[in-house]
């Protein structure tokens, strides 16, 4: 008996029979993710998971079980302690800020030095605390409940320190010790950072859900331009405005094509610098991050992009991108998503596959399969929405697949398609605008 179909967990009116291997919720093809051959909704429901299977035969041990008590009534008596020992500080803290004997903390506003629009405006997350310690005091700054950082008076002199922010709350204090030792508490509060701009673009589109017939034809430029100058002048012809993504080596080695693509109309994404590996998945079939890769890395192969394509075209980069070889995680979703940047993959299906030369593999389509394999797509499930990747060049020795465009374009236009840039369909169909400025 087939499952009975309800609506997604996230998205009402989608459809879906496929639940979540933990929280057991409907998801949509949108909100699912492959990890260790099961779906989920999202990486905390799969980290849940692997935490019970991982645990539980470890804490169901009788032994386990009176450590955990033992820990919490341990933990119940530091906090009475330590409880008592604060309420003192901050009724001494009051007192002494009424009298003006004391110099709190300053935490200045413009410090937290956040932007929100621009592709160019990286998120820092930074917070500012300026000190002005007096003679013969020390002050200490604690941040959750650890320290980090202490300044000696001496002339009065301001010192100022910059601390990173974690997603979340951020709890910081501020102690003041005399020579005699006896410590004040002289401020205390929390940030809570939580950034609107990285819950909208901390996500990769696939797909745009909808009843229009429309259709993004999609196209990564790496490292070679084998065939495209052809394929441009056959998109012309075609009147086809498209989403393609460069690289830098791209950009730097064929600055005439990066110009032509921009004066002719199409939208151009962010594909890397140097296109490399992110994640094990082409060891493991894991979206593992590899070694090297962190947010350093991610910024630069970004940043550094979008800076010579301005250089050469005096043009900005649209804040979306393209994971090289697909490999991505949400880690480093999140990275690229501090720089103002939307992820933006392809369809279900809708790999062309025209980057597989060796016409041995079972990924290999030549050009009258690739075509049916899109007609054949539309007929069954139609196209509405998705997304299709191609490539702008190709080492294959046979017909390029740019060639089949003419007869891809001509009937799906003649079942009532209209195609369009990421960009455009991003306004049309999605309530959060990511271009502003632009």
């Amino acid at each position: 008996m087939a499952a009975k179909k309800e609506d997604c967990k996230n998205h009402t009116g989608r459809k879906t029979a496929k639940r979540c291997y933990y929280c057991h919720q409907p998801i949509c093809p949108e909100c699912q993710h492959i990890w260790t051959h099961h779906l989920f909704c999202s990486i905390r429901c799969y980290l849940l998971w692997r935490i019970k299977e991982t645990f539980m035969p470890v804490i169901k041990k009788p032994e386990f079980i009176f450590l955990i008590i033992f820990v919490f009534l341990l933990q119940v008596i530091t906090y009475f302690i330590l409880s008592s020992q604060i309420d003192t500080a901050y009724d001494n803290k009051t007192n002494q800020i009424r009298a003006g004997n004391e110099t709190p903390a300053e935490i200045m506003p413009e410090d937290l030095n956040i932007m929100i629009d621009s592709v160019r405006y990286n998120l820092t997350y930074q917070l500012g605390i300026r000190i002005s310690p007096e003679k013969e005091a020390v002050y200490g700054i604690w941040k959750d409940d650890a320290f980090i950082n202490a300044v000696a008076g001496s002339n009065n002199e301001t010192t100022r320190f910059d601390y990173t922010l974690g997603a979340g709350r951020n709890h910081f204090s501020v102690w003041r010790m005399d020579k005699t030792g006896h410590g004040t508490l002289m401020d205390s509060f929390t940030v809570v950072l939580k950034s609107l701009r990285k819950d909208i673009l901390n996500k990769s589109l696939r797909q745009f859900y909808m009843r229009d017939k429309v259709v993004a034809l999609t196209f990564d430029g790496g490292s070679s331009d084998r065939g495209t100058e052809k394929l441009l002048n056959m998109l012309d012809s075609l009147n086809i405005k498209s989403t393609i993504f460069l690289t830098g080596h791209f950009i730097k080695n064929y600055p005439d094509l990066a110009k032509r693509i921009v004066l002719a109309g199409h939208e151009v994404g962010n594909h890397s610098y140097s296109h490399p590996h992110l994640t094990s998945f082409e060891k493991d079939g894991l979206h593992n991050s590899l070694s090297y890769v962190n947010r350093a890395l991610i910024h630069k192969q970004l940043l550094k992009t979008d800076s010579i394509f301005f250089l050469i075209t005096g043009k900005k980069m649209s804040p979306l991108w393209r994971a090289p070889y697909g490999e991505l995680n949400n880690d480093i979703l999140s990275w690229a998503a501090e720089l103002g940047y939307l992820h933006v993959g392809w369809s279900a299906k809708c790999d062309s596959w025209d980057w597989v030369k060796d016409e041995s593999s079972t990924l290999y389509r030549n050009n009258a399969d690739m075509l049916s394999h899109f007609l054949d797509l539309e007929e069954k499930h139609g196209l509405n929405g998705r997304i299709i990747l191609m490539h702008l060049a190709s080492e294959r020795d046979g017909p390029m697949p740019y060639q089949i465009l003419p007869e891809l374009v001509k009937n799906l236009r003649n079942r009532g398609y209209i195609f369009e840039k990421i960009g455009k369909m991003l306004r049309a169909y999605r309530d959060v605008n990511i271009y502003s400025n632009r």
